[in-house]
Order: C-alpha cells, then sequence, then structure tokens
C-alpha cells in the first residue's frame, strides 16, 4: 500500500515538472538561475521578476538558525549576501566574520550605510523567506526537515512553495520518507 501511495504522489507531481517546463519556455520575464561550486562551498541562487530582482551569495561555510530567519556563523574566510531590488528599492545585508570571531552585518539602502537594527534585521528575515519560498537552499532544507521534523512538515513547507520545480522538489522529499502515515497519505492525495 505504501508503495503505490508513493508511486500515485510521485506521478501527481510529473504534471507539476512539465508544466513548469511549458512556463519557463513561454513566460521570459521570471529567471531563476542558481550556479553552486560544492567543492569550494560557494553557491549563487538569483530569481529576477519584471524588473525586480533577489540575489544570495554563499562564499564557505554559513550556517543558518533553524527556522532560517538569521545567519548564526560564518567561518573564517567566508561571506554571506542577500540583495534585493523591488519597485525602484535595492536593499543589500552583508553578514562576515570578523578577526575576534563575531559576525559583521552590513546593510546599505540605496547604496547607503544604515545601522544594523531592527529594520535591517526584519529585512533579512523577509528576503530570506521570500528566497526560500522561491527555492533557495531548497535540497538541503527539506532533507533536514524531513530529518528533524518528518514528513508533515515537509508536506506543509510543500504548501507554501510558489514554484512547480520547488514544489516538486518537497513532494519528492517527503516521498522518500519510509513513515508515511495513513493521514499523510490521504492529504497528499487531496
Amino acid at each position: 500500500m505504501m508503495k503505490y501511495a508513493l508511486l500515485i504522489s510521485l506521478l501527481l507531481c510529473a504534471p507539476l515538472v512539465q508544466a513548469q517546463e511549458r512556463h519557463t519556455t513561454t513566460i521570459t520575464s521570471t529567471t531563476k538561475r542558481s550556479e553552486t561550486n560544492t567543492n569550494q562551498r560557494n553557491a549563487r541562487w538569483t530569481e529576477s521578476d519584471d524588473g525586480n530582482e533577489l540575489s544570495v551569495t554563499i562564499r564557505g561555510d554559513v550556517r543558518f538558525n533553524d527556522d532560517y530567519t538569521d545567519v548564526v556563523s560564518v567561518a573564517d574566510g567566508s561571506f554571506f549576501g542577500i540583495k534585493e531590488k523591488r519597485d525602484g528599492m535595492t536593499r543589500h545585508i552583508e553578514i562576515s566574520r570578523q578577526g575576534n570571531g563575531e559576525l559583521q552585518r552590513r546593510y546599505t539602502v540605496q547604496g547607503g550605510a544604515r545601522e544594523y537594527d531592527r529594520e535591517a534585521r526584519s529585512q533579512l528575515t523577509r528576503m530570506l523567506a521570500a528566497a526560500l519560498r522561491d527555492g533557495f537552499d531548497i535540497e538541503a532544507r527539506a532533507r533536514r526537515i524531513l530529518r528533524e521534523r518528518g514528513a508533515g512538515a515537509v508536506l506543509t513547507e510543500a504548501a507554501q512553495a510558489r514554484s512547480d520545480h520547488t514544489k516538486k522538489v518537497w513532494f519528492t522529499t517527503r516521498t522518500e520518507a519510509d513513515n508515511l502515515d495513513s493521514d499523510l497519505q490521504r492529504r497528499l492525495m487531496s
């Protein structure tokens, strides 16, 4: 029965993949690209849509808190940056490690330095949430949530995804779980 449910859930995801492929060929105003060099632990993720852009750059070892609302550690020589251009406004947050081991956070708006305060923290949380909905760090995040919180949490996250590709990754990760109960099977089928 469980294998049957897994097969059905994968078949349900197939139209999502096909729809995503048609979407990217017919609408050119949306661009998503991701470049990853796993040997050097570097990654760049960018999404553009109708003149708005959100990009994340990671060099080296950067770690987030469990709910991905903040950067909690950056190794020596590593770097985290997130930049958003939206409605004519550019915001940029950079986080690196200082010589004394503490995190150095820089926040700019329209190129001008600002204090890293409540507004900056709020912007970081908002920008990270948007990047996550659009697929930033999706594979690693999906595996971690499956491992730590189970298949139900993965299904909940999938419901918040905006792109078909991101939903497919969530559902594929979810179907890899061996501990699917009948309630989760019903939720997937509905």
